[in-house]
């Protein structure tokens, strides 16, 4: 059996037509997050790789009246770059209209 291994390129990810999403990242639910530091600092990494690429971040936050904020680390590096702040009320990140008209 031979494997096949495609060079076309039309599949790869284009920066014109993505966008990150960052999703409940929040005050009030970081202490609840399993290695919660371990992953605040792969999301900053993130970020940080997301600017130097010029792709636009979209930053969901569940509730912000009971869970907080998003926190001030991630704040502090969005602060630098283009990002938007969606509330939303359901669970799903996915099951809002301004999430899909972003």
């Amino acid at each position: 059996m031979s494997t096949t291994i495609t060079t076309d390129k039309t599949y790869r990810i284009q920066r014109e037509n993505c966008q990150a999403m960052i999703i409940d990242v929040q005050e009030k639910l970081s202490p609840h997050i399993y290695r919660y530091n371990d992953i605040l600092k792969k999301t900053l990494i993130l970020i940080q790789g997301l600017q130097v690429l010029d792709i636009p971040i979209l930053l969901n936050e569940q509730y912000p009246e009971g869970l907080g904020r998003t926190v001030p680390e991630i704040m502090a590096v969005l602060d630098a770059t283009k990002s938007k702040t969606i509330e939303k009320v359901t669970f799903s990140a996915c099951d809002n209209d301004e999430t899909w008209n972003y």
